[in-house]
């Protein structure tokens, strides 16, 4: 983790940037020749004396600033929080995440059951926007920090062309005005782990209410770079009008969020496979254990009868040859377990429009061989739904020439775009039913 700056190190860092600011400003040079006819100060001088006022009520805004931010536990350089508050950056990859009309770039609700407040929005709290300038500082300490020529004075332009110097606050909230982080409030104190799983159920939410995939940020250069490579058009996050009630499994989400990601069918449909695959060992040795146990623990079983000792060892053999065959056990049947446990039918018919669900059991696809889907008979169902999607993954991971099953690129994207809307469905219900109550 890096250290913060000093006060004194941060004063000196944006001064010198407003500077640098002053120095590109067309405006602000013309207004500069004006006033200094006898060519007897220099720009920076100059800057100094007529902001002077501003400046002293800057630096003591930075002054507690700096003192409230120093007070913030901070984890990997772009979380502050306290035992009742959590703030994190998030960015939406997608081109289509939210509008850009003010009025619906934020989410805030309150979850009265457990006194837990959400907000995001990308109005970052003064002290995350000075621990921006704090990693500008210490990361970017030349002017120039890259090929392009970027200085860290550029951060500051757009804020000071909308606000003016005389604004500070707007100014120093401004500079960050394209990172969106999520705030959480709590009553009850929480630790930075409850905070995060608290986040990932607020993420999930957002992603399953609005669809639109929603990420944290790997490393700092794309979060202090997000003013430069970011801007897209939007979704409305007003949509939002619920709290999390559930805390998700790891990881999971991070493929979820990585199908929504992506505009390509081939890459949203793998990745919803995923979260199903995610659960295959878990559900199939559960499966295992159950089967083992009912053999062992059956009236008709006895230990001191060879005959039902060789039936046991047979189910063992048998079951580590599948283990061994396909890597982790029968992943077709592994499949169809974990739809058994996470899938309710009437709930999928239910998202499902009627003329998907006709679809789904009136067409094959093509280029998996793929059967069609029986929702009327529960017994047939998990066996023809696993099969659809286990036969479509194998044909979009395993290109051949000669096999049976094999998707072309382009030629089946359009068929392929066809089984998103089940392979999503069947993905968002094993999230939530594998969860927990908050």
């Amino acid at each position: 983790m890096m250290e913060l700056c000093s006060y004194e190190e941060l004063v000196e860092f944006i001064h010198n940037s407003f500077i640098e600011f002053t120095k590109a400003s067309f405006y602000l040079q013309e207004e500069f020749k004006k006033e200094n006819i006898d060519n007897n100060i220099n720009i920076d001088e100059w800057f100094i004396n007529k902001y002077k006022t501003n400046l002293i009520s800057l630096n003591k805004l930075l002054f507690n600033l700096n003192k409230n931010l120093h007070s913030l536990s901070i984890h990997e350089d772009k979380t502050i929080y306290t035992n009742h508050y959590f703030e994190i950056p998030v960015y939406f990859p997608s081109d289509n995440y939210l509008e850009l009309d003010y009025s619906t770039r934020f989410s805030s609700i309150h979850d009265k059951t457990n006194d837990i407040s959400y907000t995001i929005n990308n109005k970052i709290s003064p002290e995350f926007s000075l621990l921006m300038f704090n990693h500008l500082r210490i990361l970017y300490p030349q002017h120039t920090i890259d090929d392009n020529n970027f200085t860290p004075f550029d951060v500051l332009f757009n804020a000071i062309t909308d606000y003016g110097l005389t604004s500070q606050t707007n100014v120093l909230s401004s500079t960050f005005d394209e990172i969106f982080t999520l705030k959480i409030t709590t009553k009850k104190s929480k630790t930075l782990q409850e905070f995060q799983k608290l986040a990932n159920a607020f993420l999930f939410q957002i992603m399953l209410k609005c669809n639109v995939p929603c990420e944290y940020y790997s490393n700092l250069t794309s979060l202090l770079g997000i003013y430069n490579n970011n801007k897209s058009k939007k979704q409305n996050l007003n949509t939002l009008s619920t709290t999390p009630q559930r805390i998700y499994r790891d990881h999971i989400i991070d493929y979820y969020s990585l199908a929504l990601s992506s505009n390509e069918p081939f890459a949203q449909y793998l990745s919803y496979y995923h979260v199903l695959e995610y659960f295959f060992d878990e559900v199939f040795n559960q499966h295992l254990r159950k089967q083992f146990q009912d053999k062992i623990t059956s009236p008709y079983f006895d230990n001191k009868d060879d005959k039902e000792l060789d039936k046991v060892i047979n189910f063992i053999k048998k079951e580590t040859r599948n283990c061994k065959e396909s890597g982790q056990g029968n992943e077709l049947e592994s499949l169809k377990l974990v739809l058994i446990k996470f899938i309710e039918i009437d709930d999928l018919q239910e998202k499902l429009t009627p003329e998907q669900i006709k679809y789904y059991q009136q067409h094959k696809i093509t280029f998996s061989s793929a059967q069609t889907i029986s929702f009327k008979d529960e017994k047939i169902f998990y066996a023809h739904l696993a099969q659809r999607i286990y036969q479509t993954c194998n044909a979009l991971v395993h290109s051949k020439e000669g096999n049976v099953g094999r998707y072309k690129p382009y030629q089946d994207n359009e068929e392929l775009q066809k089984e998103i809307p089940l392979i999503k469905l069947v993905a968002e219900q094993v999230i939530i039913n594998s969860s927990t109550p908050l």
